[in-house]
């Protein structure tokens, strides 16, 4: 949805529907991820090796999204509507997969 909604706001303005539609897409690949880092968690295929660069950036990117999530629940943010407490709810949930999955990526040089 990150990528869905960068695109939206860029291609289809004040759109919100389109913006859920084009993320449709890229569920498969989303969980295509999430099932590939549970099967190297679980031991079914073997871990895939990331170059050490990209790990760090998208955990940047991840924390950076999910502390902004967070601070949308507190007092401090102001521009509260209907669905503010799902969308914070959601990005927060997210994130926190991203970082859990980038933070238990297998990095290290293969002792093979």
């Amino acid at each position: 949805m990150f990528f869905a909604i960068l695109i939206g706001t860029v291609v289809l303005h004040q759109n919100e529907a389109a913006w859920m539609y084009l993320s449709i897409p890229l569920v498969p690949f989303l969980w295509y991820v999430i099932g590939r880092w549970l099967d190297g968690l679980l031991g079914y295929v073997a871990r895939l090796r990331v170059p050490r660069i990209l790990p760090g950036s998208f955990n940047l990117a991840a924390i950076f999204v999910l502390g902004v999530s967070l601070a949308g629940f507190t007092p401090l943010y102001h521009h509260r509507t209907a669905d503010t407490y799902w969308v914070f709810t959601g990005l927060a949930l997210w994130s926190g997969l991203c970082v859990a999955i980038m933070f238990t990526s297998d990095t290290r040089p293969s002792l093979d």
